[in-house]
């Protein structure tokens, strides 16, 4: 495939936005065409799953995916941003071991939050964080999230650790400061780390200041066919460069039938992969052609 498309796994260090964390990466495929399939705060790290080139179409099927995180939230201290770069608004009291245990379960399943003022939610046509900036006070709408799992790992007072399993949107700052309000005092976080992102691990990443590994896109690639698992093709050696070439698909490229309506993968029988298509009632149809035309 060419150089400049892939799936990457980064760890982003602390102290870099999710945009700068990926500069290193744009120099070193020399392209501008590298986006992420979901932030992190400055002050957080862990994975970014980050798209390059063509594979930016990959994008939809990995922006909803689960997302595990684990957090240190310190009680009894709330800041503007909620996190440990913010201005400190607000103390409240140190609760006991046993109140976070009770309230703990008030935030799993499907629970209301409301974002951060410091976020990158619209409101009124315009970023939040814009207008907190200015000193605005922001009133932002609950919405539903879900939160699969939300344990206590260990508690050092006034820090908590925790670990939570989350669906999309679900912002962790908001979920320490409202499990700070249940426990009868005020949270706020002061670390975040990111470790999963669905079936991409944090261990398989690298960190983006390093330059790009050479096997960086092989890393990204098996946790993509675990994400599509059942969905996948294998070209014929035969027919690849029929497909590189993007003429009219049919079911007699590939080694094996489609799994049914939708997006499959199709990797070449050497393993790399070749394109990514549709599959519906009028036939098969290309959505981006990453083998090399040959």
């Amino acid at each position: 495939m060419p150089p400049a498309d892939g799936i990457l796994l980064l760890n982003k260090p602390p102290g870099a936005t999710s945009f700068a964390a990926l500069k290193g990466v744009k120099e070193a495929l020399h392209t501008g065409k590298v986006g992420h399939t979901g932030t992190l705060d400055k002050f957080a790290e862990g994975l970014l799953v980050a798209l390059a080139g063509r594979f930016t179409r990959l994008a939809p099927h990995i922006v909803d995916l689960d997302k595990t995180y684990y957090a240190v939230i310190e009680m009894g201290r709330e800041t503007t941003t909620l996190d440990p770069e913010g201005e400190t608004v607000r103390r409240g009291p140190i609760p006991e071991e046993s109140t976070l245990h009770e309230k703990k379960g008030l935030f799993t399943g499907r629970i209301l939050q409301s974002p951060p003022a410091f976020s990158a939610v619209r409101l009124g046509g315009e970023r939040a964080y814009r207008r907190a900036l200015r000193g605005e006070d922001l009133e932002i709408p609950k919405r539903p999230v879900d939160v699969h799992e939300f344990s206590l790992l260990e508690w050092t007072p006034p820090f908590l650790r925790v670990r939570v399993r989350c669906g999309k949107g679900t912002y962790i700052r908001s979920l320490a400061r409202d499990f700070g309000e249940a426990c009868g005092s005020c949270a706020g976080l002061a670390a975040l780390r990111r470790t999963r992102v669905g079936p991409f691990d944090v261990e398989d990443a690298f960190d983006p200041r390093g330059g790009v590994p050479g096997d960086a896109f092989h890393r990204g690639l098996a946790a993509l066919r675990t994400l599509f698992s059942g969905r996948i093709l294998t070209v014929r050696d035969a027919r690849l460069q029929d497909l590189s070439a993007g003429r009219d698909l049919s079911p007699a490229f590939f080694r094996e039938p489609p799994a049914g309506f939708g997006p499959h993968l199709v990797f070449s029988e050497g393993g790399d992969l070749a394109a990514f298509i549709d599959y519906g009632e009028g036939g098969f149809s290309y959505r981006f052609v990453a083998a090399e035309k040959k």
